[in-house]
C-alpha cells in the first residue's frame, strides 16, 4: 500500500522512541513505525556493538565490552535488506508500515541516516536530488517527530548497557520504574 501521509520519528538510542512507536502502532491508525532503515549500506546488517565506536580506540573499547564483544562475531544477525533492490525493500517497508487509513510511520536514528540516504540514492532517478526534497519525494506529506531524552547521562548509561548486553528492550516487564519515561516529543 502506498501511503498518503507519513512521518519519521527522529531519535537517538535510549531516548524512549520505542515506547512511542509501540503506542502509535497500538492505535492502528498511525502507521506501524519500526527501525526499518537501520541497515548499514555495505552489509545490509544492523550496526554491531563495535560499529558504534568506529572513531575510538577499539582495543580499549573491546576490553571494556569484555565478554559481550563476542556479539561482533555473531553470524546469526539478521540481514535487514539484501543488496538486490533497495527500491523493492522500500516497497515492502511501505506495505508493512502503513495502516489501512494510509498513514506510514518509521523510526530513523541519527547513526543510520547517512547509509539510509546512500541507499535511497541507489534508486534510479534519486542520485542527485537534495536530501530534504528526496525525503519529501519518498515519504508523501512528510512530518518529523523529534524524540529526545532530558537526562543525557542516564541515556548514555542505558546505551552503554544495551551495547554491552545487546539487549535493547525487555519484553513484558512489569516494574513500577518502567512507567516513567523522561523524554520530550516535538512535532514539526
Amino acid at each position: 500500500m502506498q501511503p498518503h501521509s507519513s512521518y519519521l520519528i527522529c531519535a537517538t538510542p535510549r531516548c524512549g522512541s520505542t515506547l512511542l512507536c509501540e503506542a502509535l502502532t497500538n492505535t492502528s491508525v498511525a502507521g506501524y513505525p519500526k527501525e526499518n532503515f537501520e541497515a548499514l549500506k555495505d552489509t545490509g546488517h544492523p550496526r554491531r556493538p563495535m560499529e558504534y565506536f568506529e572513531t575510538w580506540n577499539t582495543t580499549e573499547i573491546a576490553e571494556l565490552l569484555g565478554e559481550y564483544f563476542q556479539f561482533d562475531n555473531d553470524s546469526d544477525q539478521p540481514i535487514v535488506w539484501d543488496s538486490s533492490s533497495y527500491e523493492g525493500y522500500l516497497a515492502r517497508v511501505f506495505e508493512e508500515g502503513t495502516t489501512p487509513n494510509g498513514v506510514f510511520g518509521a523510526k530513523l536514528m541519527w547513526r543510520y541516516f547517512d547509509d539510509f540516504i546512500s541507499n535511497l540514492r541507489q534508486i534510479p532517478g534519486y542520485s542527485n536530488i537534495p536530501i530534504p526534497e528526496l525525503l519529501s519525494i519518498i515519504f508523501p506529506h512528510l512530518r518529523y517527530i523529534w524524540v529526545t531524552r532530558q537526562d543525557k547521562l542516564r541515556q548514555a548509561v542505558s546505551l552503554w548497557k544495551a551495547i554491552q548486553t545487546w539487549t535493547w528492550k525487555m519484553e513484558d516487564v512489569a516494574h513500577p520504574a518502567n512507567r516513567y519515561h523522561p523524554f520530550s516529543i516535538l512535532v514539526k
